[in-house]
């Protein structure tokens, strides 16, 4: 074979080996059939206990305290149910055709365990799978990196996120954090796991496993807080899960259950308050007591989450009004699933006569519109594609546009910019976990209000999930139960008020 002939068989020899290099390694996008694989327990490696077998020993024991109680309430047990979820899968799965496999992991860890992601539109999953995130996969939870973790699992989890959790094989054993727990009916384990804010950053860190983004950081935010450093007392589950006085399981049943003035209350309230009010319209086997209860934690969480102070200032003859937003949380304010959540400052200006001159951040609230001006003040996160800007496909979008949230103590720039969480086009400085604004009002100006408002779900979400969903009728649902729960109504979290003495 002469020279001319070698070096054209290697340039073929070359071009084949490219080529497949790049038929294996096709775009997530691709992968229509595959679905997405991240470490961690896979799908039918194990199966769950039913909730229902749970609730034969944990059912109702002091309604406010008990475990399924407060739990059946709780956004974990209805992940599956959420109409705004279902609503956005639809849209997710337009988009990425294999995006509904990632998101039910921790929608539907049952359903996703046992293999019945598929298809990825949830067409495929049973009556137990909308137990959402249920007992058995949480107590059978193991921390991903430790050694145990590693031993259960191939290829091992690197990071806390994206739902790369590891469950116990074996389903005799139930692990909590309790030392001194009684063993009836099944085994008991402690584990230190239970306590540590890295159980919950399992699932609350998400990264679009097709681009890097980062989609959601309240773990990360945490972590680098100020509160990741108080052990126990600055945990997730501090908050989220408040010590009750009751019963682990049923006295009626004579299990010698103690008293317990240490038990976890699993109603896991955060930020939201109104789906509570969709679910029973869309579901007939919701909980409404428990979903009321619920909601009710909730608005005391949002009120005990921000600190809002106000002082009218005089700069060059004009009349200033100082807006100081504290943040009080673990992490950043709001945190959480980033699209159509928002928090505002509503500012009041009267004059002597009590007669209202002036308003910024005005909402309307039968129309669910919040007015824009010119000194309006929003904190929320806009992601979005590069080329087109914002938008709400969160499984296409490729970079942030815009975050504003106020973080929290112990805030780093740098610390935050390490892990995906920092601010963008906005500046705070090293320590900050407050936000100052300032308003310029009328000469006249008496006395001023300032109002913090939070939104679980914008009018603009909710419009968008419905006109663009061409698969199922969840948008279509959402938008008709919004539209009959006062519209996802803003939560008044904090106010304050100044006049000239």
């Amino acid at each position: 074979m002469d020279k001319k002939n070698v070096i054209l068989g290697a340039v073929v020899i070359l071009i084949l080996m490219i080529g497949a290099v790049l038929l294996s390694k096709k775009p997530l996008s691709e992968k229509k059939e595959e679905g997405i694989f991240m470490p961690g327990t896979q799908p039918e490696a194990i199966s769950l206990d039913p909730t229902r077998r749970c609730l034969l020993c944990h059912e109702d024991t002091t309604f406010n305290n008990a475990a399924d109680s407060t739990w059946k309430g709780s956004m974990m047990a209805n992940a599956q149910k959420d109409p705004l979820y279902l609503a956005a899968l639809a849209i997710a799965n337009q988009d990425m055709p294999m995006a509904g496999d990632y998101c039910m992991r921790c929608h539907t860890p049952v359903g996703w365990l046992e293999g019945r992601s598929k298809p990825f539109d949830a067409s495929g999953l049973v009556k137990e799978d909308y137990t959402g995130v249920n007992c058995d996969f949480c107590h059978r939870m193991i921390d991903p990196l430790s050694q145990e973790g590693k031993l259960n699992i191939d290829p091992e989890v690197t990071e806390y996120g994206n739902g790369m959790y590891v469950v116990a094989p074996e389903s005799t054993t139930k692990r909590g954090p309790l030392r001194e727990a009684i063993s009836n009916g099944h085994k008991t384990m402690h584990s230190g796991f239970f306590k540590k804010g890295e159980y919950c950053g399992v699932c609350h860190n998400v990264t679009n496993p097709e681009n890097g983004l980062a989609v959601e950081r309240t773990y990360a935010e945490w972590e680098k807080s100020w509160y990741a450093s108080q052990g126990e007392a600055g945990s997730c589950q501090s908050c989220h899960m408040k010590k009750l006085k009751g019963y682990a399981s049923g006295p009626y049943l004579k299990t010698n259950a103690p008293l317990r003035d240490n038990l976890s209350s699993h109603d896991f309230a955060g930020g939201s308050a109104w789906i509570q009010d969709t679910l029973p319209l869309l579901w007939k086997d919701a909980d409404s007591k428990s979903l009321q209860a619920n909601k009710e934690k909730s608005l005391k969480n949002l009120k005990e989450a921000a600190k809002v102070t106000v002082k009218i200032l005089f700069k060059d003859n004009n009349v200033i009004a100082r807006v100081r937003v504290y943040n009080k949380t673990g992490h950043k304010l709001p945190s959480g699933y980033p699209e159509g959540r928002r928090m505002w400052i509503n500012l009041k200006a009267f004059l002597s006569n009590d007669r209202l001159m002036y308003e910024s951040g005005e909402y309307d609230f039968e129309n669910a519109v919040l007015k824009k001006d010119d000194q309006l003040k929003t904190y929320e996160i806009h992601q979005g594609i590069k080329g087109k800007g914002a938008t709400f496909h969160f499984v296409l979008n490729d970079y942030i546009v815009k975050d504003n949230r106020i973080p929290p103590k112990g805030f780093l720039n740098s610390a935050f910019e390490e892990v995906g969480a920092a601010p963008v086009g906005y500046k705070y400085n090293d320590g900050q976990y407050w936000d100052d604004t300032y308003y310029k009002l009328p000469s006249k100006t008496d006395r001023v209000k300032v109002t913090l408002y939070y939104q679980s779900a914008s009018k603009e979400y909710v419009e968008f999930l419905a006109s663009k969903n061409k698969s199922d009728e969840w948008g279509k649902k959402l938008l008709e139960v919004w539209k009959k729960t006062e519209k996802s109504k803003p939560v008044e979290m904090a106010t304050a008020t100044d006049s000239f003495k």
